[in-house]
C-alpha cells in the first residue's frame, strides 16, 4: 500500500529541538499509547457512542499532528466534528490514517 499522508518525524523533531533523546522518548511514549487510543477509539465507533468517539479522534489527532501527516490532519478534525453530528461517512478514511501511522510506527526501533 502507498502511503498517503506520508507520516514522519520532521515536525517532532524540531519540537523536541533535534534533540534525539527526548525524540526517542517521545516517540516511545506514541508507540506504547498508539495501540490502545486506536482500540479505544474502535470501541467506541462499534458502540455508536458519539461523543466518546470524537474524543478518542480528538486524541489521536495529536499522533496524527505529530506525525506531520499531510491532509491527514484536516481529515481528523473533520471526522473529530463528523462524529459529534452522528455522521459516521470518514471512518473508513481515517482508518486508512490509522493503519499508515501503525505502518510506520512499527518501522521505528
Amino acid at each position: 500500500m502507498k502511503n498517503k499522508y506520508n507520516p514522519n518525524l520532521e515536525f517532532l523533531s524540531k519540537q523536541v529541538l533535534h534533540n534525539p533523546e527526548v525524540l526517542n522518548k517521545v516517540v516511545e511514549v506514541i508507540k506504547e499509547e498508539f495501540p490502545n487510543d486506536v482500540k479505544e477509539y474502535h470501541q467506541k465507533i462499534k458502540a455508536k457512542l458519539d461523543v466518546e468517539a470524537s474524543r478518542a479522534v480528538h486524541k489521536l489527532r495529536h499522533v496524527v499532528n505529530l506525525l506531520n501527516l499531510k491532509g491527514g490532519d484536516t481529515l481528523t478534525l473533520t471526522h473529530e466534528n463528523n462524529l459529534l453530528k452522528m455522521d459516521y461517512s470518514l471512518c473508513e478514511s481515517f482508518e486508512e490514517v490509522l493503519v499508515e501511522i501503525k505502518e510506520f510506527l512499527n518501522t521505528l526501533s
